[in-house]
């Protein structure tokens, strides 16, 4: 009796494999992230009096991913990320004006810390128009994207921003260029886990090809720094998190 169940059961998963072949499918996505430190680090973050105030990190984000289709409800989605991430401290420079036609703003003093990694994401992919039974489900599917990414680090370091004088435009104004100064902070974890959570929408297809955009949240699920190897009296015990904005196209 368990044979005849065990090859009913073989004969069943054939037949619907068959019909239901996976379909291999390839993406490439480029994008912004917006990222953030989720505690204060630093003196910047801790000592009040220096008038910082945390922001956030605005970097680029590479996407070049494949698609494994199972069926029309899922796939599974996994490839290789480049992404931008850390923080920024800023404090308004009341000596430096900036003037644009949207009026004049204070420049700002600003300290990045910056991280870069590239990341493997393993991420699944559950079509929600199917779900809810939306008849163009196959051709422009919204997609609720949920999974892990693995993160090597490949970049760490602290960058401080000045002012320079250019030329000078007359009167008491003086034209100035930012520029920024780069010091090593290689104390980054050299991998870190990462949880994710987003959704992704096709909206245009031209010749099978899909266009798509993307709003995904990523975070550590540990924290970047090695903190016991920085001298210092300050935290700098902390986890990241990230909103992406991604614009990409999808082939087969």
């Amino acid at each position: 009796m368990k044979k005849i169940i065990l090859l009913s059961f073989l004969i069943t998963s054939l037949s619907y494999s068959q019909s239901n072949k996976p379909k291999l499918s390839f993406g490439v996505a480029l994008g912004a992230n917006i990222s953030f430190f989720n505690t204060p680090v630093s003196e910047l973050g801790y000592n009040e009096s220096l008038g910082y105030s945390n922001s956030a990190r605005v970097s680029a984000k590479l996407d070049l991913s494949t698609f494994y289709k199972i069926n029309d409800y899922l796939r599974l989605e996994s490839g290789l990320s480049y992404v931008g991430k850390g923080t920024e401290y800023r404090r308004p420079n009341s000596s430096v004006i900036i003037i644009d036609q949207n009026g004049s703003d204070s420049g700002y003093d600003k300290t990045r810390f910056r991280l870069d990694y590239i990341e493997i994401p393993v991420k699944a992919n559950i079509n929600l128009k199917k779900l809810f039974k939306s008849k163009n489900f196959e051709q422009m599917p919204i997609y609720f994207n949920v999974g892990l990414s693995g993160g090597f680090n490949i970049m760490s370091d602290i960058r401080y921003n000045s002012y320079i004088p250019g030329s000078s435009s007359g009167g008491v104004l003086v034209n100035v260029e930012e520029s920024f100064e780069v010091q090593e902070f290689d104390y980054a974890k050299p991998f870190i886990i990462n949880s994710m959570v987003g959704f992704s929408y096709v909206f245009k297809e031209i010749n099978k090809n899909k266009f798509t955009v993307g709003l995904e949240y990523s975070q550590s699920l540990q924290n970047v720094y090695e903190e016991k190897d920085i001298e210092s009296s300050y935290n700098y015990k902390t986890k990241n998190g990230s909103i992406a904005l991604s614009f990409g196209f999808e082939f087969y």
